[in-house]
């Protein structure tokens, strides 16, 4: 038979007809036609088709049938198949059936990039072995939780713990009283402690409902338990809820929390607003022909990312011989107003049922409802196939399928994609009991005893607890990953050992991205997965209470219409409570509120774009204010510049001496410069807010210090004119007060230029949103000197206005910036920093600039044994690396990007080039009027066209401003731009953009260019006798300066990053300081020299006041200033184009 098929398998792709056309055609052929067709056959070769073939829709529709390593095997075989598996309309399809919601929760980004995150998130739980951490109760001084300075307790005070724990969002809600709850946060080690308002005079008592990162419910257990308190975590603000029935369920995400009554009402609260029930009578939700589960009481379903949806779900059983076991309704509400619902059903495997057959067959089941990912998903319904109390592989013949693929079922859904999920599990345990009563803790010695399950990330954790012979109990867990064809590792969990039987009946675990958390009655386990095996076993020291939960079982029946039953089992925290009123630990609230982490996702459907919009505009309203608000302080903050407009009364009313005015001078130069390496630093990793505040308090003190030392030594001269006055004393408070104002130049300056660079990193502008507060701070010298010369000045006895009244400009100064540094605590923010810092981890460890395994290693120092020493615990962190304390993950990763810009090899040319093109530039206008008095001799003053130092200082000004705005813009229109905003790896000339676009080293090396050629024509004397010719030299030395600083951050930003931009950055912006002293010195030298070597010094025998005229003054200088610029424009396009530059590390610069 078999020989039969193989022959006629290829005949089977011919049809008969041609088949007879072939017989025919051998028919008509001579011996040699037949040996040439031989031949020809011979010699050629039949290719079949492969997978390259199928089309698009048809490699997806293979992608159904597979699971998630089954797709990953795929991506392995070949070159060729990678390309196809990892197509983007596969790839995207493939993250869509494997991890739902996954790409919601990162709408902007391509899912090539989303599937790295899924693989990562995905191995983490196929590790072998375990780490873990005991953390025992304390109420006292903790080790490792921090008080606030307001409660924080002097001693440590052992706790133990009867009541029913929660966990969410990182953090744990426990109860050591029934009056009040501490709540911990797993992420930044804080503790807050909560007590029910006027619990001391009524008595009342309360346990929690709820809990999220914003707000905590709690029940009060008096009278008809129709009392729920909410509590505001950050303002500790206190709501009673009064609700029309006992409370059964409660959820919380964001601000609102869903309450869900006995009777099946659900009602709604956001905080700030009133509490609403939905009208659940217009709907018709149940499946027809079914009879209503757990009482016919809803859950809850709350939305990640909208406050106005919820989604509602009932259970439901049906009839004998109907293809549905059970069923779930899913409900979707928007303001309150049902809009959408559907139904998904567990299939009843018994298709034909015998009476003869005895098979005792249950469907035992759980009505959880807790979240199961960071994504949307929640567990709807675990359930197993099971005989009378363990589960069952194989069923009766009546049952299709007969084998089934696991004992363990699970049914979710995602409110993001509004999408169903089933899944099987195959436990090594099938013997574990899920029917058991109180007693069978004592009565079943040795027998596995399901006590809590956690379904997460489609992996099912299970815990159960064993008593043996002598009482002890310990509780075991298992990870169980879906059935399919592979089979994968799991972490190996250490028992936790109990010391009393009944502790076992009210065993919780919990589970997220990093941890399994187990806590217990005497403290609180925390389990890593580990590649590493560790040894011994976690002993609580204190026993616990039994508390009672129900589960829910439907008996199939051969003979007759199913029968349900509700028992009273210790079984599973998160289904309804059955107990009663007995003691105030034997009432546990539903474990399942768990609400899901708020973040951005997308969805197909009208109302979460809505959302989604109304977040976007939000979040650019506060981009708008802080990049307004940076413009506005950048144009108050350069006040210091205005120097030279109050320096000559320093001299003629402090009758101060050139030396000392200099000595002020210099003071807030050098605080201006040398700082800003330190306060970029502390801009990166402590914040805008604190920035801008300091900055607002000294200018404030270092203004207000000047004008009460001028005002002071003023009258004081003024009230003895005819005796000397010994002035020496306020030197050191004005240097002081220049100080002050040098640093919060700095620090105002930095933090607003710094929340431009990093709102606007992503922008396709961010050229010129990052020039223009560069653009301000260099116009705020010219409208302050002209609100000072205008409007504070002194009035003459004659009426007309005299000098300045310095008094109160520093006065005036000193309330303008101080008012800027508070409007800049208030508005300067970044928008989504800490994704910021997320995404540059993200990149840099994909890129390989970054090792993973550093970052990690801080967790392998705090985890892998129980640690018993106070000093360990105290340094050890809680949470894994990925998702550790925020302040601590952001400084490591700046860190680790400032020793990497450090290390790069293109910095410091490109530092050394900003370093030799700046310090000219600076020299340049510092020296503006001593270089005009050189052009013309002192004998043709008044017959020859003079200039004066007035009108070009406004040229530089003009031209330096109109460069600094001009440069941000066209390097946005023509410049190629990245796709990151942080630190640029290597990559291919494929992955860089074809359009046309002119590199920003380019434009750099032009306006440098421009400077050098602005010098060169004062170098070589073309204005020397012709002062109307110097517009040439300060116009193109204004354009090339102002270009250079706004081209120089920005370039900073596009290579290097923008979350460590303000580090980075003041590395290199103190180099303007050291290039403006040395040629500074330089030219004083050349024109000391010069004015030795003058025959046309005034005064002829006056030595003190040299003057000098002539090329001999500034020549040799500006010659070496305009050599450097060449150099210096040599080593940019080094750092470009040369070996291991920009270029060819594939830089878009």
């Amino acid at each position: 038979m078999n020989t039969k098929s193989a022959n006629e398998a290829p005949n089977l792709k011919l049809d008969i007809s041609r088949r007879e056309a072939i017989d025919r055609l051998f028919a008509d052929l001579s011996p040699w036609d037949i040996l040439y067709l031989r031949r020809k056959i011979r010699d050629t070769t039949i290719t079949l088709a492969t997978i390259d073939d199928l089309p698009l829709e048809l490699i997806c529709t293979i992608l159904s049938y597979l699971d998630f390593d089954d797709y990953r095997t795929c991506t392995w075989v070949c070159r060729k198949w990678t390309a196809i598996w990892a197509q983007g309309a596969v790839i995207t399809r493939a993250m869509r059936q494997f991890f739902p919601g996954l790409l919601s929760s990162y709408p902007e980004t391509p899912a090539r990039q989303v599937y790295p995150l899924a693989v990562k998130k995905h191995l983490k739980w196929r590790q072998p072995h375990c780490k873990y951490t005991w953390i025992p109760w304390n109420l006292g001084a903790s080790d490792i939780f921090k008080d606030l300075p307001e409660f924080a307790p002097d001693e440590k005070v052992p706790a133990e713990v009867f009541w029913p724990f929660l966990y969410n969002k990182d953090k744990l809600a426990w109860q050591p009283r029934p009056t009040w709850v501490i709540i911990d946060d797993l992420r930044t080690q804080k503790r807050q402690r909560f007590v029910l308002p006027r619990s001391g005079m009524t008595g009342a008592q309360c346990q929690i409902a709820a809990v999220n990162d914003q707000l905590l419910v709690l029940l009060e257990l008096r009278g008809t338990d129709r009392t729920a308190h909410v509590v505001n975590l950050a303002t500790r603000e206190w709501k009673a809820l009064t609700l029309p029935a006992r409370l059964e369920h409660a959820y919380v995400d964001s601000k609102t929390v869903s309450i869900v009554t006995e009777i099946g009402q659900i009602l709604l609260f956001t905080w700030g607003g009133k509490m609403v029930q939905l009208d659940l009578s217009q709907i018709e939700y149940r499946p027809a022909g079914s009879n209503s589960m757990f009482g016919g009481v809803p859950k809850v379903l709350p939305h990640p990312t909208q406050d106005n949806v919820i989604f509602a779900v009932w259970a439901f059983s049906h009839e004998y011989r109907d293809k549905r076991l059970c069923s779930f309704a899913v409900v979707k509400f928007e303001d309150g107003q049902a809009v959408w619902q559907t139904t998904e059903s567990i299939p009843n495997p018994l298709q034909n049922p015998q009476r003869h057959c005895e098979e005792v067959i249950w469907l035992t089941l759980s009505f959880t409802c807790r979240k199961s990912d960071n994504d949307g998903t929640f567990s709807l319904g675990l359930y197993r196939i099971q005989g009378a109390e363990k589960a069952k592989l194989e069923l009766c013949p009546c049952c299709e399928p007969r084998k089934r693929k696991g004992d363990w079922g699970a049914v979710t859904f995602n409110v993001l994609t509004q999408t169903f999920s089933h899944h099987d599990y195959l436990s090594l345990r099938p013997d574990i009991l899920w029917d058991g009563e109180p007693y069978e803790a004592l009565v079943y010695r040795n027998a596995m005893k399901l006590a809590d399950a956690h379904l997460w990330n489609n992996d099912l954790l299970l815990a159960a607890t064993t008593t043996d012979d002598h009482d002890t109990t310990d509780v075991h867990m298992q990870t169980i990953h879906p059935a399919g064809s592979h089979k994968a590792t799991s972490p190996q969990w250490l028992p936790v050992r109990l010391r009393d039987a009944t502790q076992s009946h009210r065993t919780q675990v919990f589970q997220d991205d990093d941890f399994v958390v187990v806590p217990t009655r005497g403290g609180m386990a925390l389990f890593e997965p580990s590649e590493s095996r560790s040894a011994g076993m976690m002993s609580d020291t204190v026993d616990q209470t039994l508390i009672f939960i129900s589960a829910y079982f439907l008996y199939l029946r051969h003979d007759h219409d199913l029968t349900t039953s509700s028992f009273n089992s210790y079984n599973l925290t998160m289904s309804s409570p059955a107990a009663d009123d007995a003691t105030p630990a034997s009432r546990l609230i539903d474990a399942d509120q768990i609400s899901t982490r708020s973040s951005s996702y997308a969805s197909d459907n009208d109302s979460i774009s809505e959302t989604r919009e109304s977040r976007r505009k939000a979040k650019h309203a506060i981009r708008l204010t802080a990049f307004i608000s940076a413009n506005i302080i950048a144009l108050a903050c350069g006040s210091i510049v205005v120097f030279s407009l109050y320096a000559p009364l320093l001299q003629s009313r402090l009758h101060y001496t050139q030396f000392q005015v200099n000595a002020v001078a210099i003071a807030g130069s050098v605080a201006l410069y040398l700082p800003i390496s330190l306060i970029g630093y502390i801009c990166d990793r402590v914040g805008l807010k604190p920035l801008a505040l300091t900055g607002g308090i000294l200018f404030g003190a270092g203004y207000g210090t000047a004008a009460v030392v001028y005002r002071n030594l003023d009258l004081e001269y003024r009230s003895h004119p005819h005796y000397r006055v010994d002035g020496d004393w306020s030197l050191p408070f004005m240097m002081f007060a220049f100080v002050c104002v040098g640093i919060a130049t700095c620090s105002l300056y930095m933090a607003a230029v710094s929340s431009c660079a990093k709102n606007f990193g992503k922008g396709r502008y961010r050229g010129l949103a990052l020039a223009t507060p560069i653009t301000c701070f260099g116009l705020s010298p010219m409208w302050l000197s002209q609100a000072g010369t205008r409007l504070f000045t002194e009035t003459r006895p004659d009426g007309s206005k005299g000098d300045l009244d310095v008094f109160r400009f520093f006065v005036f100064l000193a309330i303008l910036t101080f008012a800027m540094g508070i409007l800049g605590t208030f508005t300067l923010r970044v928008v989504d920093e800490d994704d910021l810092i997320d995404e540059a981890i993200e990149e840099l460890e994909q890129s390989g600039l970054l090792d993973g395994s550093s970052l990690l290693g801080r967790s392998e120092r705090n985890y892998g044994a129980a640690s018993t020493h106070g000093d360990e615990m105290e340094n050890s962190a809680l949470l894994d690396p990925s998702k550790d304390d925020a302040k601590w993950k952001k400084n490591w990763v700046l860190n680790a990007e400032t020793r990497s810009f450090l290390a790069d090899r293109t910095m410091w040319p490109f530092a050394l080039a900003f370093l030799l093109i700046v310090g000219p530039g600076e020299a340049f206008i510092n020296n503006l009027g001593t270089i005009i008095g050189t052009l013309t001799p002192p004998e043709m003053e008044g017959l020859s066209h003079r200039t004066s130092a007035a009108t070009h200082v406004s040229i530089f000004g003009v031209t330096n401003t109109a460069s600094r705005i001009f440069i941000g813009t066209l390097t946005d229109l023509l410049a190629p731009y990245p796709q990151t905003q942080h630190v640029q790896a290597p990559q291919t000339r494929s992955a860089v953009s074809s359009r046309f676009s002119i590199s920003r080293v380019a434009f750099m090396a032009f306006f440098a260019t421009l400077l050098s050629l602005g010098l060169l024509i004062l170098a070589s004397g073309l204005v020397q006798n012709h002062a109307e010719r110097f517009w040439l030299v300060s116009g193109l030395v204004g354009a090339g300066y102002g270009a250079i600083f706004s081209l120089t951050p920005l370039m900073v930003t596009i290579i290097w990053g923008v979350e460590n931009f303000a580090t980075n950055y003041g590395i290199i912006g103190m180099l303007p300081a050291a290039g403006s002293t040395f040629w500074g010195l330089i030219y004083s030298a050349t024109y000391q020299n010069g004015a030795n070597n003058s025959k046309a010094a005034p005064g002829d025998g006056e030595q003190d006041d040299l003057f000098c005229y002539g090329e001999q003054c500034y020549a040799p200088t500006y010659w070496a200033e305009t050599i450097t610029v060449w150099v210096a424009v040599g080593l940019l396009i080094y750092a470009w184009k040369g070996r291991g530059g920009w270029a060819q590390r594939g830089i878009v610069i």
